[in-house]
């Protein structure tokens, strides 16, 4: 007569998926002696048993005898009866922690990061603006790398498909829902023309020492990107005269960072409004502009050799490249 084991694992390699069907029906004897005589909460698990012996579903902590759970009949019984016995095996070290929301100590595996000792900390924690600002800075850090924009919807792609939609669905691509703003305003604050005077006084006092950006003396009315308010605050940490958007009379031009004390222009480049040659070709056509790239680079040139024919040293910074350091201002120029 033949093995039993050996027939079983014929069929098991034959008819993987109808052991118990194919086994009762052709080896009956065999099928009723493995029913009867093998432990096990399942036939598969009889089965497993028979073949592999019972040592296979002892746990493997040294200081743990239970049996573990049975999960099928190919990959047999768990290593571990518990995530106790699996954190505590000589094959995982477990360390003590301490949460950084509630201060209280939790063990945890030495290879896992966890901060938190449950997932209600970590959920309190996220509601934090401490939690918030890092996520944004984040955010940003990645933009930055990816795209050369703190947030994605500054690059000129999204902000060409933007006007594009715009334009195809309210037949403007300068389209704002001025209505749904009315709406929500009422809403929030009781009035559908509602402003925050009191915050952007204390914002523009803040930022640049007044009560409003008209009293920073811009001659062409532009507005002042984020990019280059960044640029601003970080210089005028270092050089505490810089002047953001100052008159320069004697070259009747309109800068965007003066420092005095050195004599030095701070120009900050947008990529999209000076078409980066890191980003665009030179006969790209700016829309905004109604220039071409070349063209832009030609004015920007002769307004380049203008400033620094009228004594200024001038410094060119593009928005794709953020500034980490002022040390090297007074070294560099055109």
């Amino acid at each position: 007569m033949c093995n039993p084991k050996n027939i079983i694992q014929d069929i098991i390699d034959k008819h993987p998926c109808n052991v118990s069907t194919v086994l009762k029906n052709q080896h009956a004897e065999i099928y009723e002696w493995l029913l009867h005589n093998v432990d096990g909460s399942s036939y598969s698990e009889k089965v497993y048993k028979y073949l592999n012996g019972e040592s296979d579903s002892i746990c493997y902590s040294n200081t743990c005898h239970n049996t573990c759970t049975f999960q099928s009949l190919f990959k047999g019984y768990s290593k571990y009866c518990s995530y106790d016995c699996s954190g505590g095996s000589k094959r995982v070290k477990r360390v003590v922690n301490t949460c950084e929301w509630c201060n209280s100590t939790f063990k945890t595996r030495e290879i896992n990061t966890r901060r938190f000792c449950s997932n209600e900390c970590r959920i309190e924690y996220g509601k934090t603006s401490e939690c918030n600002e890092k996520r944004v800075a984040s955010n940003i850090r990645s933009n930055r790398e990816l795209y050369g924009v703190d947030y994605f919807y500054q690059t000129p792609d999204f902000l060409e498909k933007s006007k594009e939609t715009k334009k195809e669905k309210y037949g403007d691509p300068t389209y704002v829902n001025s209505e749904k703003a009315k709406r929500t305003k009422l809403k929030r604050y009781g009035d559908p023309t509602y402003n925050n005077f009191e915050k952007y006084i204390e914002t523009c006092k803040n930022r640049y020492g007044v009560s409003n950006t008209f009293f920073l003396g811009r001659s062409n009315g532009k507005r002042i990107s984020k990019g280059q308010r960044n640029l601003y605050e970080k210089v005028k940490q270092e050089y505490p005269d810089a002047i953001l958007e100052h008159y320069l009379r004697d070259v009747g031009a309109s800068v965007d960072i003066f420092i005095p004390s050195i004599n030095k222009i701070i120009e900050y480049y947008g990529d999209y409004w000076h078409c980066n040659p890191k980003y665009y070709e030179k006969d790209y056509y700016n829309k905004s502009t109604k220039m071409t790239a070349s063209e832009l680079w030609d004015r920007d040139r002769e307004r380049e050799e203008r400033l620094v024919e009228g004594g200024y040293d001038v410094k060119i910074v593009w928005e794709n490249k953020s500034i980490r350091s002022t040390n090297n201002i007074k070294k560099t120029s055109m």
